[in-house]
């Protein structure tokens, strides 16, 4: 993770001039934390996640609680830079299938797991300096992960998969003002990205020199898409200046061309503006 969140401090760096003059900048810092669940898909069909290649099939997600989003935002007069970093919690399945020549049945545990980095600039636009809105766009950076093992296998090596997808996100938070130190806070974000998969696999090829199967690593890759949608909805108390606290329910929808799952639940959100 910190290779991944190095090039994105540079980034922030260089475009924090270029949004506003250095005397009118300040940071703020966001930290969620949420108790997320999963609903997989009936029929997913995203790498290994794919319900079609076996006979029988059930995924489940892991409650997850805890920290799930950070975000850094340095505003200027008019514009500012955001990072956002966003995990989610790990999916599970166990499908098998029945080899027609042997008539065994075959078993895969599969898990996978994503992860999402945006880098954006955002435009704040205010009502009456109370009610706001500040649409953003940006670069996003999606990590799925993926393993599948065979459960008793007499080499019971994970094979793993790893996709990398570059793309573009849109996003607006919103803010309601009722009372000077309530608010009702709004989120909404799409990404789409592309990139490559790659997979590693164990197969049996032949050695050079006996000619005996013997097991070995292969890597395989193609170019795979992404594309999720979600929002945010909550309430927001002032507490200080510097200190905002926001408790909401949160929704993440990954299951848009076959993908493998959505997820919800409550959240809560501390902002410390400097």
């Amino acid at each position: 993770m910190f290779s991944r969140l190095c090039p994105v401090a540079i980034a922030i760096a260089v475009l924090t001039p270029l949004t506003a003059p250095c005397n009118d900048v300040h940071t703020t810092i966001e930290l969620v934390v949420a108790d997320l669940g999963a609903s997989p898909a009936d029929d997913p069909a995203w790498g290994w996640w794919n319900a079609s290649k076996y006979d029988a099939w059930s995924a489940t997600g892991e409650d997850d609680a805890g920290p799930i989003e950070g975000r850094v935002l340095v505003t200027g007069e008019t514009y500012a830079t955001l990072f956002n970093a966003e995990r989610y919690p790990e999916l599970d399945a166990a499908a098998s299938w029945t080899d027609v020549d042997s008539g065994e049945t075959i078993r895969h545990d599969l898990t996978a797991e994503l992860e999402v980095y945006d880098l954006a600039v955002a435009q704040r636009f205010e009502h009456d300096n109370e009610s706001a809105i500040s649409p953003w766009v940006g670069a996003t950076l999606m990590n799925i992960d993926e393993s599948r093992a065979v459960p008793g296998a007499a080499n019971p090596a994970r094979e793993t998969a790893s996709s990398e997808l570059w793309g573009l996100v849109l996003g607006a938070d919103g803010e309601l003002v009722l009372h000077p130190q309530v608010a009702i806070s709004a989120r909404a974000v799409v990404r789409w990205a592309q990139g490559t998969r790659r997979a590693r696999l164990r197969a049996d090829v032949p050695d050079p020199d006996s000619g005996d199967p013997a097991a070995t690593d292969v890597v395989l890759s193609d170019t795979t898409e992404r594309a999720m949608y979600g929002a945010d909805l909550g309430v927001r108390w002032r507490a200080a200046t510097a200190f905002q606290l926001e408790a909401g329910w949160r929704y993440r929808d990954w299951q848009f061309d076959d993908g493998p799952a959505s997820f919800d639940g409550p959240y809560a959100r501390l902002v410390v503006t400097f």
